[in-house]
């Protein structure tokens, strides 16, 4: 053996004995005063509170959970960050570099001097030890989809379609105002205006980067966690797997966007790992963590969290001793009374957030249709039953859609636990029986339909869970012979390799084909910023479909990357307001009430025409500007006209 290979093993164990007396646990919290410290004055260092501290005291790291400790280390943290700053902005704390700087020293002194006293450390992951081989696989499958999902989309300015056009303004009004000025789930938002205020770097090309890096987390979160909550090898692999492969969430991106959807979808197995950790200990630090938890999803997508929450009654329910007897063959301990009062708390914080952000923000409220939650009423049910075919076919889509999800995971996380397989043969046989309207109504829909409905995106991963369980199920109990193993590998591989090369195809393509914003877009931003041009644009090309109104050029992004409105700017996709300037723009295309429309235009403050080639249809007809317009910047994709009022009508 070459000498050489001794003296650079011991150098290794060296640097491995230096780095492990660092980390110990005083030395890390006199490590994040520091780092605390720094935020003041460099603002790079404020996203280390969002992914690592403080959460990294609460955990007992070990060599053996380290993979696991890693992600949920990483799920709590931003839960915390998002909680933190939702409640700070309820009592009109400025959310600025000083208060998150602040945040971060205050949890280092606190955990500083708690440490001293108490023992502070509660979450404690299992061992992965005798699971290496199905975590190994997972964070494989988490890598692929990174390099699918993310790095297919990196060249790009912007996100495709519109709805990230009102999350990166939601996220501007952050950055520039410092509070929560809309009535939104602000967590994705919150995120994104911190990271551009550590990072400088534009608003939508980190809301393209963060969403996608949430959309490939979601396979190694929903893995991780279903193999610590259940020790099914086989059901965890498969359901990192199913998540890498269907199309919802996977191709969410390239269907509608849907970026706080895909975080939640990401966070969510985070909350159940809380819940677990609740139901095994009902303890007050536990009951803390879910508390933040859940308050924390609610400020991320609150209509997954509503299904959350209903999961969490449902273990509630399940809890009461005659229907844990029945269901639950007495697995659940905890008492189902303190989960009640957990769920009172929850509810508590939610009404009030609602309350003050109604009262301080009454103009800017996104509105919520909870109405079909509560189609299955007894009345309902009764009618059903006794009544013709259409209304049982009703109430069994209302029920389908809204609560098999709830039910289904609640449940196939019970069952993933069992080792009676009779019993878990039996609960999964009754999900799928449950669950067949659904599927039968999901393949009579088309994608637009199946992406305004939460309730229908969030069964894909209830039935992602059943798919993986009824497989583990039927998985041989006996070693399988090299040639069948290698069989079943060869397969998955075969299937991984298939849906990375679509995906990734799939996402290079349509980012292509949809790329509003490019160089020259960029250049003319620039350029108007710079000029400190005063005045609305009317834009090159909108769309109208089921009452929504949108634009499909580069002009839609013009409030993003300046100060300046458009006439169909998406974050009022559906106002008077909006409905009005569109059919003005309709007048300007069709040639009819030509010059009234434009005068129209002008008196509503839209004085500047900005001539980009559209995604879709045609554009406008630039000569209609002639007699009307001085064009004022040109390059080589991108005109800029000054609008003057046409005085012969």
């Amino acid at each position: 053996m070459n000498p050489n290979n001794y003296t650079n093993t011991y150098t290794l164990l060296k640097i491995y004995g230096w780095v492990n007396k660092l980390l110990t646990k005083r030395k890390l919290y006199l490590l994040y005063i520091a780092i605390s410290l720094l935020g003041f004055l460099v603002p790079i260092f404020l996203p280390l509170f969002m992914f690592v501290f403080p959460t990294i005291f609460l955990i007992k790291i070990r060599k053996s959970n380290f993979l696991f400790s890693l992600i949920i280390l990483s799920g709590l943290n931003i839960l915390l960050f998002i909680f933190v700053l939702g409640t700070a902005d309820l009592v009109k704390i400025p959310l600025n570099q000083d208060f998150i700087a602040s945040i971060n020293l205050f949890f280092g002194l606190l955990i500083l001097t708690l440490s001293r006293r108490h023992k502070l450390v509660f979450i404690d992951p299992p061992d992965h030890t005798n699971n290496l081989v199905p975590v190994i696989a997972i964070y494989l499958l988490f890598v692929v989809a990174f390099v699918v999902r993310v790095l297919s989309i990196k060249e790009f300015s912007t996100p495709i379609l519109h709805d990230p056009i009102a999350h990166s303004l939601w996220a501007k009004s952050i950055a520039q105002n410092e509070s929560i000025d809309f009535f939104y789930s602000p967590g994705l938002h919150l995120i994104v205006a911190f990271l551009y205020k550590a990072t400088n770097i534009s608003i939508p090309y980190i809301l393209n980067i963060v969403t996608n890096s949430f959309n490939a987390l979601s396979v190694l979160t929903w893995g991780l966690v279903t193999l610590m909550i259940t020790r099914n090898k086989i059901m965890a692999v498969m359901v990192s797997l199913f998540m890498f492969i269907i199309p919802i969430p996977s191709m969410l991106y390239v269907n509608s966007g849907k970026n706080a959807l895909i975080f939640a979808i990401m966070i969510a197995p985070i909350i159940f790992f809380a819940m677990n950790e609740y139901y095994k200990k009902p303890k007050l630090q536990n009951s803390v963590l879910l508390f933040v938890s859940l308050a924390g999803l609610f400020l991320i997508h609150y209509p997954t969290f509503g299904y959350i929450f209903l999961i969490a009654l449902s273990f509630t329910a399940l809890s009461i001793p005659l229907v844990n007897r029945l269901i639950c063959r007495g697995n659940l301990l905890f008492s189902w009374r303190k989960n009640l009062y957990l769920s009172t708390s929850v509810l508590l914080f939610v009404i009030v957030w609602f309350m003050f952000q109604t009262k301080q923000n009454p103009d800017n409220l996104v509105p919520i249709n909870y109405g079909r939650i509560l189609h299955v009423t007894p009345a309902l049910i009764k009618q059903s039953f006794l009544g013709n075919y259409t209304e049982f076919k009703n109430f069994a889509n209302s029920f389908s859609t809204w609560y098999i999800p709830v039910f289904g995971v609640a449940l196939l996380y019970l069952v993933g636990q069992q080792k009676n397989k009779i019993w878990a043969v039996t609960m999964i046989l009754v999900f799928w029986i449950l669950s067949t309207p659904l599927i039968i109504r999901i393949f009579g829909l088309d994608t637009f339909t199946i992406i305004r409905e939460t309730g229908l995106l969030l069964f894909f991963q209830a039935f992602t869970m059943a798919v993986a369980l009824t497989i583990s199920l039927l998985w041989p109990k006996h070693r399988l012979s090299i040639i069948t193993r290698s069989f079943y590998i060869l397969t998955i591989l075969v299937v991984v390799l298939f849906s990375a090369l679509l995906q990734y195809t799939t996402y290079k393509k349509t980012s292509t084909a949809l790329e509003t914003v490019n160089r020259y877009d960029l250049k003319a931003y620039q350029w108007i910023n710079d000029n400190n041009i005063n005045g609305n644009f009317i834009i090159n090309e909108t769309r109208a479909k089921n009452n929504i109104i949108y634009p499909t050029d580069g002009g839609m992004w013009l409030p993003v990357y300046t100060k300046n409105d458009v006439t169909a700017n998406f974050l009022r996709f559906s106002e008077n307001s909006t409905k009005q300037t569109y059919r003005l723009y309709e007048n300007l295309k069709n040639n009819t009430h030509l010059y009234k429309s434009l005068n129209s235009l002008i008196n509503l403050g839209y004085v500047y025409y900005y001539a980009d080639q559209p995604v879709f249809g045609t554009e406008l007809d630039k000569t209609i500007f002639n007699d009307t317009g001085t064009l004022i910047y040109k390059n080589k994709e991108v005109s800029i006209y000054k609008l003057n009022r046409y005085m012969k009508q």
